[in-house]
């Protein structure tokens, strides 16, 4: 009697397990996850009789729950988590965490542009233009966003055109990573590579391009976030944890672009 119990769980978790329900729904699952976890126990009593194989019902129980427990984190969705804000606010580096906290794949579009062009983002300036780079990037966003479940780090002007912020507010929820001006100069300082990959965008000096930049384009990372985050003296792990709870809680922070 047991043994069926235990494995009829099994069959209803494999059954919902490809349609994680929202966050509304989230007791139910965590009911059956404690349910598996009895269903565990009593299959352990009665093991001898049943003949059964614990390492291996062990080992399917465990990675269930895992399963279960990342899609959930996940918000069970296949909506991606956009990150966008003005370079050195961090998106690459929390991109990168925020995907293996959550078990998901991260996509660099900037990455992504420079690969479809097989030339650096410097070089793509220096031959075509801003114009062209934002084309490419424009591409690049219609591509990726096929995919499911992606942690997609932005390029910081890829708000900048009407069409990218509407593919990015239709599929997924975004993320402002915002920093004051003087904060993100002393961290492209530190950068060595960065002066190398992306060109200046105006005849300013650095400090005053970014103060111009952050200024025009205020607006535009308020109507493409659901969320805004300052990471100015933060750590890549708070940022991220942040992040995190954010996606648990489903409501907006505080500085939302919504709000």
């Amino acid at each position: 009697m047991t043994n069926r119990r235990c494995f009829g769980l099994r069959e209803s978790a494999d059954r919902y397990d490809d349609r994680l329900p929202d966050w509304n729904r989230l007791g139910v699952w965590m009911r059956l996850i404690k349910s598996v976890g009895e269903a565990e126990m009593s299959c352990l009593a009665c093991a001898e009789a049943a003949e059964l194989n614990l390492v291996t019902e062990s080992r399917y129980w465990a990675s269930l729950f895992c399963r279960l427990f990342h899609r959930m984190v996940s918000m069970g969705n296949t909506e991606h988590i956009y990150l966008t804000g003005f370079r050195g606010t961090g998106k690459t580096s929390v991109g990168t965490l925020l995907a293996r906290s959550l078990g998901r794949t991260v996509v660099d579009l900037d990455g992504v542009v420079s690969a479809n062009a097989g030339k650096s983002i410097r070089e793509i300036f220096q031959d075509g233009g801003e114009a062209a780079f934002r084309e490419l990037e424009s591409s690049a966003l219609e591509s990726v966003a096929q995919a499911e479940n992606t942690v997609i780090s932005l390029g910081g002007g890829a708000i900048l055109r009407d069409v990218n912020r509407t593919v990015i507010r239709s599929t997924g929820t975004c993320f402002w990573l915002d920093c004051d001006a003087e904060t993100i100069a002393q961290r492209l300082q530190q950068d060595e590579g960065s002066a190398e990959q992306r060109p200046a965008l105006t005849p300013l000096d650095e400090l005053e391009e970014i103060r111009e930049l952050l200024k025009a384009r205020h607006a535009l990372y308020q109507e493409a976030a659901d969320h805004r985050i300052d990471t100015t003296g933060k750590t890549i792990v708070q940022v991220t944890q942040q992040i995190i709870e954010c996606l648990q809680a489903s409501e907006p922070l505080q500085g939302n672009g919504g709000a």
